[in-house]
């Protein structure tokens, strides 16, 4: 997939959003095509960027970029011929023969100008030499001289327009291009394109020729910077206002639901869209990197912002800056046979502002709330009323499917502040609360999401909700044999509603089409009835450990037995990190074989046909970190050979069945 996200990032940037063309380069006469000598050595010194750059993008040569992923993915033989089919489709024959894809090409992110404003790219490409170029040049261009060294490739269907800005001519509304010699040290020529104006193309030519140049090649395969600042100049008034015209259609939309469910969002849809405007206001970069090594491939994606004003950003920065990394004990076990893995640290605290706000609003709507008795109100009262779950934590664990499709998962929690009883006790009482009779049958009512209203195009809604459990039938295990303070409750209909809301096995039927087959209707099988999930909790030292499954003490006693982790460690560590996670293809095998054995089937024979068998994980990482004023959120995300070579194939079989 990544290679054919390349494949397409590449051939786009090359069309700039042209139709079949030709391409040219220096220096001829405006009758023909025969290249003369250079009237004058052109100024090649450093110039500053535009005032108008938004961001950057630099590559290391594409050749290169493609065959490394080709070779990762093993489907290098088919990359390059999509590369080289996507620049002839989009700039024709001649400029596939005039490109030289062995040189580094860079894109220039600019505001085009004018009211309102607007935004292009400009590509630079490397460029064969002066004979080459010749060759190459057909009858259906011409090149015409510009300044410093500079030539325009120009459509020769433009009758002798010169596709300047604002000419109504057929070449204004072409992909402009033209060949310009480059600095030192990279020298010779580039390519230039944009789907904008020639004008446009001006702005950016002198510093992709002159400045880029000079600078370091890319670290990272692929690289690309974005100015805060100079997208905040640009655009920012824009932003904002989207941003408030969404912030009051939520608003409305919010007023609209149940009290229960109005009584949640209402108060934390202004944080989250100061929130979003503080990104705008305050965000310094975003920097996004590919590196490709040897046997995997990184996305690096890095977002910094300064002075920020939101609370709720503060609250996140204070919950993630400075925390200790997840104990080396939480990570050494684990169940086989999970699909994900994770672990980290985060100090909750910060966030209790926001949620005394919710709490508050909660108390009101339910004390006002017809159908709950005194007792249902003091019980939710209780629940919101403990703090407990606001510290300092570290966590790790996994979760998985059984050989029936059922949802597992078991995880250690370490408090800080809390004692593991102190921590089991408090989520009891929400657990309490969330069972009687009432309102469970408030809960269920405020969670279902409202049919849309009856159109001309879907006059009958269909019903494909995600299942909610009916929490009045909620009971507790029995805890015997099991530590002090551990508590468990078993759920009807959970497992459905996460399975359901995950689209593992997909939405449940419309009502009706149940069953036998009736007249007028369509008979779909009746879904295997899920078992009941049930949920543990059971203090463990300093720790609380979390089982979660249709046998939730089973999970338990394997999970605590464990002594190994079924990833590396070393993936999970959260050393100068905030959270790691490890996704293991092959573990999503037993959730598939719910929902379709035979696409189980297909994939397992897949995955048996690979050297890691789908088992080496794919991980993230992120991290926060704080500077002064200055904060940045990091996330790195690292994907295997062999899950790139998992994808390659379906990339194949995808291709090779492509009408």
């Amino acid at each position: 997939m990544l290679a054919l996200v390349l494949v397409l990032v590449l051939a786009t940037l090359t069309g700039c959003g042209a139709s079949s063309r030709s391409l040219v380069q220096p220096s001829v006469t405006p009758s023909s095509n025969h290249v003369v000598a250079a009237r004058a050595e052109p100024d090649l010194s450093e110039v500053p960027a535009p005032d108008t750059l938004l961001g950057l993008v630099r590559t290391q040569p594409p050749s290169d970029v493609i065959d490394r992923i080709g070779r990762l993915a093993g489907i290098g033989n088919m990359l390059r011929p999509l590369l080289d089919g996507a620049i002839r489709e989009n700039l024709g024959e001649a400029a596939a023969n005039v490109i030289d894809l062995h040189q580094p090409a860079d894109a220039a992110w600019m505001r085009t100008g004018g009211t309102p404003e607007h935004d292009d790219v400009v590509m630079s490409f490397g460029a064969q030499t002066m004979d080459q170029i010749e060759r190459a040049i057909g009858q259906s261009h011409r090149l015409e001289p510009g300044t410093n060294g500079v030539f325009y490739v120009v459509s020769m269907r433009a009758h002798g327009g010169d596709g300047s800005e604002g000419s109504d001519t057929p070449a204004s509304r072409e992909v402009q291009c033209a060949i310009a010699p480059a600095a030192q040290p990279r020298g010779g020529l580039r390519l230039l394109c944009t789907a904008s104006s020639r004008a446009f193309l001006d702005r950016a030519i002198p510093y992709l020729t002159r400045t880029v140049p000079r600078r370091e090649p890319p670290h990272d395969a692929i690289e690309m910077h974005v100015d805060g600042a100079a997208v905040r100049r640009g655009f920012a008034s824009r932003m904002l206002h989207d941003l408030d015209t969404m912030r009051a259609d939520a608003l409305n939309e919010i007023s609209t639901m149940d009290p229960g469910v109005r009584a949640v969002l209402a108060p934390l849809t202004p944080d989250l869209f100061d929130a979003l405007r503080s990104a705008v206001n305050e965000s310094l970069a975003w920097d996004v990197g590919l590196g490709i090594e040897s046997d995997r491939v990184t996305l690096h994606n890095q977002f910094e912002m300064r002075a920020v004003t939101s609370s709720l950003v503060r609250a996140t920065s204070a919950a993630l800056n400075g925390q200790p990394a997840v104990p080396a004990e939480l990570l050494q076990r684990g169940l086989p046979d999970g699909f994900e893995y994770f672990a980290g640290s985060m100090d909750a605290r910060p966030f209790l502002p926001f949620f005394a706000r919710v709490r508050d609003s909660l108390n009101t709507a339910v004390a006002h709330q017809r159908g709950l008795t005194r007792a249902d109100v003091t019980a939710v009262r209780d629940a919101l009323q403990s703090d407990a779950l606001f510290d300092q934590m570290s966590v790790a664990g996994g979760a998985g499917f059984d050989a029936q499709g059922t949802l597992w998962m078991a995880a250690t929690a370490r408090p800080a502040h809390t004692t593991p009883v102190q921590y089991v006790a408090s989520l009891r009482t929400w657990v309490v609360a969330m069972r009687r009779r009432n309102l469970a049958r408030w809960l269920t009512r405020a969670m279902t999401p409202r049919p849309p209203p009856p159109t001309a195009l879907a006059p009958m809604p269909i019903a494909s909700s995600p299942q909610i459990p009916d929490f009045s039938r909620i009971r507790d295990l029995p805890a015997r044999d099991l530590p002090p303070g551990a508590y468990g409750f078993e759920v009807p209909g959970l497992t459905s509603a996460l399975q359901s809301a995950t689209s593992l096995t997909g939405p449940p039927p419309p009502p009706g089409l149940v069953g036998p087959s009736r007249r007028g209707r369509i008979a779909t099988p009746r879904p295997r009835a899920a078992p009941p999930t049930q949920v543990l909790y059971v203090p463990d030292g300093r720790d609380v450990v979390l089982a979660v499954g249709a046998n939730a003490r089973d999970v338990y006693q394997r999970y605590h037995a464990s002594t190994t982790s079924p990833v590396d460690v070393r993936l999970l560590s959260t050393q100068g990190g905030t959270f790691a996670m490890a996704f293991v293809p092959a573990g999503i095998l037993n959730a598939m074989r719910a929902a379709s054995p035979t696409d189980a089937a297909q994939t397992a024979q897949m995955f048996n046909a690979l050297p890691d068998h789908g088992r080496s994980p794919v991980t993230a990482r992120t991290s926060s970190v704080a500077d002064g004023d200055r904060q940045t959120f990091r996330m790195d995300v690292t994907i295997p050979s062999g899950t790139l070579r998992m994808i390659g194939e379906g990339a194949s079989m995808f291709m090779a069945n492509a009408p």
